[in-house]
């Protein structure tokens, strides 16, 4: 079965290469490559076509090497039927903190896929064009959706990570830490400069040197010298993108930004209504998830709170004035 977005174009060949590459049973699905079909609009549209293109052939290239992209992305998958059918009702039943779930839905279907044992591929000659926000409200609105689903994913697929090569594992909890580690060289940057009124020299060095570097050997491969440009991403990364992310990880229990309504009341396969000691013993289970992910939510800005108490303690009070005076 081939999935295509609505906004979606998608070349002669594509569905050919596709198949091809499911000719292979142990494959449950695959993905190709993305590309902005609305390049030429905007200065944001280019930079998130050059974003596609490391995505796709940096991070799930080097993932499908060993066997699992972790997310086969919406715009344009095909999946096996036969595996497709078995996985259906969990794919449909989806929950978090006891509520319906029906965001990230490519994700989730994809960490099905791997949990029953197939494998997940990248075929990078076939490629789409989807249409991508030209604006920095439309594009910060969907990196949130992405963000929360890509975290609320990533702790449903920990179980699976010790059944799949050593390589993912150390991409998954290193994509999820490089954020961090940016987050908090940021942050302690920002501080020397506010308590000390001195430039962080060495932070925005590394920082610019790591981006260059990158962005170097993505010109290199793809034989583009406009994929250079792709340094001007780093400020939106630094000033919006990681407080949008840091935001995400606080408001994972959010769900007023689904684009679609969930008719929760109405039981899967639409038969007879469940009996009220079904229902009782359903609506406990949701508050206990609820009350369980409240209580991580608060230890999490707690931990923030105290982090940032001590960012702004270790200079002392006669240190701050004379830097002032």
């Amino acid at each position: 079965m081939l999935n295509v977005d609505s906004d979606t174009i998608i070349g002669s060949d594509v569905v050919t290469k596709l198949a091809l590459r499911m000719q292979n049973p142990a494959i449950g699905t695959a993905m190709g490559q993305l590309t902005a079909g609305n390049l030429s609009d905007t200065w944001l549209t280019r930079l998130i076509d050059m974003e596609y293109w490391l995505a796709c052939n940096e991070e799930l290239a080097a993932q499908a090497r060993f066997g699992a992209v972790m997310c086969c992305c919406g715009p344009c998958t095909i999946y096996r039927w036969s595996v497709l059918l078995l996985l259906l009702d969990q794919y449909e039943t989806q929950f978090f903190r006891g509520k319906p779930s029906d965001f990230g839905e490519d994700r989730h279907l994809t960490i099905l896929m791997l949990t029953a044992g197939y494998r997940t591929e990248y075929v990078p000659d076939a490629s789409v064009a989807t249409v991508v926000p030209d604006r920095l409200g439309a594009y910060l609105r969907q990196q949130l959706r992405w963000a929360r689903s890509t975290y609320r994913d990533t702790l449903l697929s920990l179980r699976l990570l010790p059944c799949l090569d050593r390589y993912l594992t150390l991409d998954v909890i290193g994509l999820n830490l490089a954020s961090l580690f940016l987050a908090l060289s940021l942050l302690a940057g920002l501080a020397q400069l506010a308590l000390t009124a001195t430039v962080p020299r060495w932070t925005g060095l590394t920082i610019a040197s790591l981006t260059m570097i990158r962005c170097s050997v993505a010109s290199v491969r793809a034989r583009q010298i406009r994929s250079l440009g792709f340094s001007l991403y780093t400020p939106i990364n630094l000033f919006l993108m990681l407080p949008l992310k840091t935001y995400a990880l606080c408001t994972l229990s959010n769900s007023d930004w689904l684009s679609r309504s969930v008719a929760a009341n109405v039981p899967h396969g639409g038969g007879n209504r469940p009996s009220p000691e079904t229902r009782r013993q359903h609506r406990t289970l949701q508050n206990f998830r609820q009350l369980r992910w409240r209580f991580a939510e608060q230890i999490l800005r707690a931990a923030l709170r105290r982090w940032w108490w001590h960012m702004t303690a270790f200079v002392a009070p006669s240190d701050r004035a004379h830097h002032l005076s």
